[in-house]
């Protein structure tokens, strides 16, 4: 991913310029060099950083090279799109061996049906007496025709 970040800063100066400022911000933001804070201390000088513009490009750009890597999709299971195969239903439905088995637990209270709503349900919408109109601002005055303003 660090050379897909790279990457993409060489093609905009805007995106080299957030990423050199944010990557400086990070050492400004704590007594230490950023690398050698543990876990928890980065993880709240990132949180101090979320809303800047640095923090967007990492992530934008992460996402977008993550998921379209066939290594990650190979990791995860993923066998490609599937609507040119017949769709998933046949093929990889519930085949991703790394989920766990979900935990299924019937309740015993049972089912309350709360009954009808406490107001009346129309099946369309109600009828009004306004027409439909043409040219909303051709009459009104505000647009002259011919005008480009």
């Amino acid at each position: 991913m660090t050379e897909k970040i790279i990457e993409a800063s060489a093609e905009s100066s805007w995106f080299r310029m957030a990423l050199t400022q944010g990557l400086m911000t990070l050492d400004t933001l704590s007594e230490e060099h950023f690398l050698d804070l543990p876990d928890e201390r980065a993880l709240a000088v990132l949180k101090r950083i979320a809303d800047l513009e640095f923090f967007a490009f990492i992530r934008r750009t992460v996402v977008l090279n993550l998921y379209d890597d066939p290594e990650v999709h190979q990791a995860l299971g993923y066998e490609g799109e599937s609507f040119s195969k017949g769709g998933y239903i046949n093929r990889g439905f519930n085949d991703l061996a790394w989920l766990p088995d979900p935990r299924i637990e019937e309740s015993g209270e049972p089912f309350q049906d709360r009954g009808p709503l406490p107001y009346a349900v129309r099946a369309c919408a109600p009828e009004t007496s306004n027409k439909p109109v043409d040219n909303v601002l051709g009459d009104s005055g505000i647009l002259e025709e011919g005008s480009t303003r």
